[in-house]
């Protein structure tokens, strides 16, 4: 009789002592959960703040280009001259002095001269392209500098664009860039002289379009 008063007595001990085990547990449990939660909601905050002042721009596609262009300013971007003090790369230095030696007295010799400033296309003459067809056209050639546009003095029309074309333009991006330049030129009437940089003491024949003479 004894013995089961001690069982039945036991008994009632661990299960009061599991029932409290089991609760301090589950407290513990709910409190790291509550405090994790809360620590998450912090960091996520902190996040939050960093972004919205600390804009990163991931998907720039979709920001306007003003809030592209003044966020990173904003954001301290590291800018530079692309050739130092120089317009032009030393060998481009060089055919430009030549350049102004042979034409200088009857052309203006002007140096890196975008594409965009040349060609163009009225988006009435254009209709079968949609405008994002035809932005995306523009961005594509816009960009491309030409090394020399030789004007004529007299007329101030445009007598050819020269192009000195080093190593780098057997490479095959280069070439695709060139047709797509030569292409462009010719459609719009414009003279494109290419010169070999070992050619570069041999005269070009500036004035095969006499038209641009006149």
């Amino acid at each position: 009789m004894d013995y089961i008063v001690v069982l039945v007595v036991g008994f009632f001990i661990g299960l009061v002592y599991g029932s409290g085990k089991k609760y301090v547990k589950n407290k513990s449990a709910n409190y790291y959960c509550e405090n994790r939660n809360n620590d998450s909601q912090k960091a996520n905050g902190k996040v939050e703040k960093y972004e919205r002042d600390n804009k990163v721009y991931r998907n720039s596609r979709w920001e306007g280009k003003d809030e592209i262009f003044w966020g990173m300013m904003n954001s301290q971007i590291c800018l530079e001259r692309k050739r130092g003090p120089y317009l032009c790369t030393g060998p481009e230095n060089e055919y430009l002095s030549k350049l102004t030696d042979w034409f200088g007295d009857i052309c203006y010799i002007n140096c890196q001269v975008s594409l965009g400033q040349l060609v163009d296309f009225k988006a009435k003459n254009n209709e079968q392209f949609t405008e994002e067809e035809r932005r995306r056209f523009f961005s594509i050639y816009a960009p491309m500098a030409m090394d020399y546009v030789l004007v004529y003095k007299k007329t101030k029309r445009i007598v050819c664009v020269i192009e000195l074309n080093d190593g780098s333009h057997n490479k095959e991006d280069r070439i695709e860039r060139d047709r797509k330049v030569a292409e462009l030129l010719k459609r719009c009437d414009i003279s494109f002289l290419p010169v070999s940089i070992d050619k570069m003491d041999i005269k070009p024949d500036i004035w095969k379009d006499r038209g641009n003479r006149e």
